[in-house]
């Protein structure tokens, strides 16, 4: 998952326009374990792997805090597929991935997949390779990691998947550490992995807006993707000639020769289109460091620095001042060679400078009377001082294990190689200058791996497909190989060496698979196929199928919306039966071939055929769709009265949602005064025009409807006049009063009066 909160992120995550995958306008990416649109990480393993990682790919940039990542502006769309544990199910990696190919089909800009979860086992999955090639078939290219835990990727028991699926549109990256070198934990693969990138104390974000430090493939293998998006900025190409790009374009490197199919690390720059190295720059301390120390005679002292390109190297340049002992002191700036993180072979001596106890701090130069041609990788700079001591004193900062220092007799000169060395923190205020210079032409190295063509059947010819290689080979050579069933154990087939071969008996059960050895006039580079299919006998009388979906899934799939009817046919020309997968019973129905859409979530359309006396079944393929959440209106079923009056008859209301959920009905806020309503019964309280409300608020698979009014008008009511005192018999002129009393039907006050025709009784 991913934080997509965090401060030095947020810019550069990608937000939903609203129905991408199913998801609603303003989330940020999908999470195929709960199937919902919330990706937001809660590792608890640590702290926010995919958060780190995110950060490595696309951290903003130029922003005053944090990190910046590989693209300081880009548009990160997460898809959590791992649990906070840090464990995941292949299922619901393809379910992520499908999700992602559904987004590009949906118009989002996606062109590469970042995948930093591997896991060991023998027993790969079909599915997800060919999830890894339908990415590439929608122009995405997808990057993995090796791995951590110091094995041989090669290795068919060892093998970490999906890195050694070694698809067209896929690149498997290793760690390397701050020396170019591989970590003691970082996975190798001579055919498998194909290059090494940094991924040893990657300092990133983490999760809740915090940063920190995390090591492993899973941070090797963004700096990869966040490279091809990088290229992908500059220049558009497919899949294949992204990673080809990338995979030719590394810095070559002894520590990883034989380790990794390039034999190389990433190097940006020279795989991003118009980038170049800068023609001159330093390496080292150019700043004056806080600390003093003074020089002991006859001794070596270095630092370890990084040089990023080829050049040539014409001076040290260190920072010298006086100190209390009077006198000289003669010192040669000295460069060796790193050999496992310490001091090896010495390349260059510079000409000497003496140093006198009047001369004032500052910078002084060691100039080599050659310049030292280099190549990008790890140097160790410094200096061998004369037989004086304490006369001159320099600066340095305190960084663990920088500095190397051993005795050695100036006048017998730096000895090679350094020698043992005493280790301590003094990294000195002492840098070096080159001028770049171009970088040596591409070593010979098969980008793309040989494969065979033809079909693998005892009497068939098979055809070797060379691969793609750099370095200009001028000559092919060929040897196939004979292998296991599950394309281990290979051996060589004595006599085989074209670029085609006639299976025969002793192939039937086998794999077979070709070695390719390119030479360029003076280096050779042998590459690998991958082991093709197991060699059949020639009386197998039934034959294979493939079943292949000859419809699209449709796009934006809700729930009661329109529906969809799946076509699918096989190799064989027999009819493909489709159902719908057992998981996804709640998500979608078909009847007739038609697929309805009943609950949201993933609707899985399994298509099978399971073969005749001719063929033999054909393995399932599986079609999946996000279906959203469905609309519903609501209609009155009740027909508004007419005549309503004050105090009249009540009125029942139905209305139905074309959902089936239960609707519910309110009055109006304008119209308290006029109408009142208990359950669905409506009274009439005040003349006026009385407004009824219907609602229904939806479900997990429905949206809220949009409200309906009902509304007419309430007239006055009627009433009557009921005397409720009784007139008085036998009254006389001046005899008793009578006070006379009325109600009405309404409870309003009743006027009596004296009717005119009675005014002189």
């Amino acid at each position: 998952g991913l934080d997509y909160t965090h401060p030095d992120l947020a810019a550069n995550v990608w937000s939903n326009p609203g129905g991408v995958g199913g998801c609603a306008a303003g989330t940020h990416g999908y999470n195929a374990i709960s199937s919902t649109c919330d990706p937001m990480d809660d590792d608890t393993v640590y702290g926010g792997h995919g958060t780190h990682v995110a950060g490595i790919l696309g951290a903003v940039g130029d922003n005053g805090i944090g990190v910046a990542g590989v693209n300081w502006t880009t548009t990160i769309l997460p898809v959590k597929w791992v649990g906070s544990g840090g464990s995941g199910t292949t299922s619901n990696l393809i379910i992520a991935l499908d999700w992602l190919v559904q987004a590009k089909q949906a118009g989002v800009n996606l062109r590469v997949v970042n995948d930093s979860q591997t896991w060991s086992g023998t027993a790969p999955s079909q599915a997800l390779s060919d999830e890894i090639d339908l990415l590439g078939q929608n122009g995405i290219l997808f990057v993995t990691a090796a791995g951590n835990t110091h094995d041989n990727n090669d290795n068919p028991a060892l093998r970490r998947w999906p890195c050694a699926y070694e698809r067209p549109t896929e690149i498997c990256v290793t760690a390397s550490d701050q020396r170019d070198a591989l970590p003691s934990w970082a996975n190798i693969g001579p055919t498998t992995v194909d290059l090494a990138a940094p991924g040893n104390n990657i300092y990133s974000t983490l999760r809740n807006g915090a940063y920190g430090v995390v090591s492993g493939g899973s941070m090797a293998s963004p700096q990869v993707a966040g490279a091809a998006a990088l290229i992908l900025s500059v220049q558009d190409m497919s899949p294949q000639a992204l990673k080809a790009d990338i995979l030719k374009n590394v810095d070559p490197l002894p520590s990883l020769s034989g380790l990794v199919r390039t034999g190389g690390r990433l190097d940006i720059c020279k795989a991003l289109p118009g980038c170049a190295p800068p023609a001159s720059g330093v390496f080292g301390q150019s700043s004056i460091g806080p600390n003093s120390d003074r020089m002991s005679a006859d001794r070596k002292r270095v630092n370890h620095f990084q040089l990023t390109v080829a050049g040539s190297v014409s001076k040290l340049t260190i920072y010298l001042a006086p100190t209390a002992t009077t006198g000289q002191q003669v010192i040669e700036g000295v460069i060796y060679s790193d050999q496992s993180g310490s001091p090896g072979a010495r390349l260059a001596v510079s000409t000497e400078l003496t140093f006198h106890s009047a001369d004032s701090a500052g910078w002084y130069d060691l100039v080599f009377s050659s310049p030292a041609s280099l190549q990008p990788g790890v140097y160790w700079i410094g200096v061998i001082s004369g037989p004086t001591s304490l006369v001159a004193g320099f600066r340095w900062s305190s960084v663990s294990g920088a500095r190397a220092y051993n005795p050695n007799p100036y006048g017998s000169g730096p000895s090679d190689p350094f020698g043992a060395p005493t280790v301590d923190s003094e990294q000195m205020s002492l840098y070096a200058t080159y001028s770049a210079s171009s970088s040596p032409p591409p070593p010979l190295f098969n980008v793309t791996p040989p494969s065979i063509g033809g079909i693998t059947q005892e009497g068939q010819t098979l055809t070797a497909v060379p691969g793609d290689w750099t370095g200009g080979p001028t000559s092919f050579a060929y040897q196939w190989r004979r292998c296991s069933s599950i394309g281990s154990s290979c051996g060589n087939v004595i006599g085989a060496t074209s670029a085609s071969y006639a299976t025969g008996s002793a192939d039937v059960g086998s794999t077979m698979q070709v070695a390719v050895t390119a030479t360029d006039g003076t280096n050779t580079v042998t590459g690998y196929s991958p082991p093709s299919s197991v060699v059949q006998t020639t009386s197998v009388s039934k034959q294979n199928q493939a079943v292949t979906f000859t419809s699209t899934a449709p796009t934006g799939a809700t729930v009661s919306g329109p529906t969809y009817t799946p076509t699918a046919t096989a190799s064989s020309g027999l009819s493909v039966i489709l159902t719908i997968d057992t998981s996804a019973a709640s998500v979608c129905s078909m009847t007739g071939g038609v697929v309805s859409f009943i609950g949201a979530g993933t609707c899985v359309i399994d298509a099978n055929q399971p073969g005749n006396a001719t063929y033999n079944p054909a393995p399932q393929v599986q079609q999946s769709l996000a279906v959203g959440k469905g609309s519903q209106t609501i209609t009155f079923t009740s027909t508004a009265p007419t005549g309503a009056t004050v105090g009249g008859s009540t009125y029942s209301l139905t209305a139905t949602a074309t959902s089936g959920l239960a609707v519910t009905f309110t009055i109006d806020s304008t119209a308290s005064s006029v109408c009142s309503i208990s359950g669905s019964t409506v009274s009439f309280i005040g003349a006026g025009t009385c407004i009824l409300d219907a609602n229904q608020t939806g479900n997990a698979n429905y949206n809220a409807a949009s409200q309906v009014e009902q509304s007419f008008p309430v007239g006055k009511g009627s009433q009557t006049v009921t005397f409720t005192s009784a007139a008085p018999t036998g009254a006389t002129v001046s005899g008793p009063t009578y006070t006379p009393t009325a109600t009405a039907s309404s409870g309003l006050s009743v006027i009596l009066t004296i009717d005119t025709s009675a005014a002189s009784v």
